[in-house]
């Protein structure tokens, strides 16, 4: 297989059809959704339990493309009631789920990025912006560059994701509900990945990057202890920016992150 550098992950459910053999060998064909894709691969809820790096097929439905995908792990925690697995592409396909995606480089420093669609032909990029383009957002996150299918200048949108992220499990559900939250509001929940730096009650600290962004709040990975009810300080743009937003937040739920001691939070803007 070649090597393949990696990408940002992002939340978006997509139709797919998976087709290969099962861990007993029998053949399958199963449609189902992802919870999350990149470039090189997707995480899917399958209901057959296929074999460790088996090769699948794996057609995007709304494309009709088919591509081989290996079958690399499966994931500890399922948000979908079903067990989901780590699908990485065996060779590269461009634009597989319609999306171009910037390649994100070890050591790179601090970035924002964001599911940008052109206005002009609804191009989509997962792309990483630059401090003037990040400063230059304002607040209906439009910005203007160059498409190269319009083959001009035009005005990009960054775009409003399409579905939540996984459910959260009982536990994070109930927390919510205690810290008097509704997370199933419907402001636009923004596609968009910016470095932030949290601040605890205590003075600990600790730079993330938050995972999208709305008028209300925001969500981000943290292996800092928070629980429902917490109040924190979150720097929004921190290392990027010149002058970040400085909001104060109560965490809202958590739930735990597949392979390591980290929480993905949701956490509410107070002001």
């Amino acid at each position: 297989m070649a090597e393949q550098r990696k990408t940002k992950r992002l939340f978006t459910r997509i139709p797919v059809r998976v087709q290969g053999r099962d861990e007993m060998e029998k053949p399958f064909v199963e449609e189902t959704t992802t919870l999350e894709v990149n470039r090189d691969g997707a995480r899917v809820p399958l209901r057959v339990t296929p074999r460790f790096g088996a090769r699948l097929e794996v057609t995007n439905l709304s494309t009709q493309v088919t591509t081989v995908a290996l079958v690399t792990h499966r994931c500890p925690q399922s948000y979908s009631g079903l067990a989901e697995w780590g699908l990485e592409f065996a060779e590269p396909v461009p634009d597989f789920w319609g999306i171009a995606f910037e390649e994100t480089r070890e050591g790179q420093p601090l970035v924002v990025s964001a599911l940008l669609v052109c206005q002009g032909c609804g191009r989509k990029e997962m792309v990483n912006l630059s401090n003037a383009e990040y400063e230059g957002l304002g607040e209906e996150y439009f910005l203007s560059r160059a498409c190269p299918i319009c083959g001009a200048s035009t005005q990009w949108q960054v775009a409003a994701r399409e579905e939540e992220e996984p459910s959260a499990i009982a536990v994070a559900s109930v927390e919510a509900g205690a810290a008097g939250w509704d997370d199933r509001r419907s402001s636009r929940r923004l596609a968009l990945k910016a470095p932030i730096l949290i601040t605890t009650t205590n003075g600990s600290s600790e730079a993330r990057e938050a995972q999208d962004i709305s008028k209300f709040g925001l969500s981000f990975t943290g292996s800092l202890e928070l629980k429902a009810g917490d109040r924190i300080e979150v720097s929004i743009g921190h290392g990027v920016a010149e002058t970040p937003s400085l909001r104060k937040c109560l965490v809202v739920w958590r739930k735990p992150r597949d392979k390591s001691s980290q929480y993905l939070y949701g956490v509410k803007f107070l002001e």
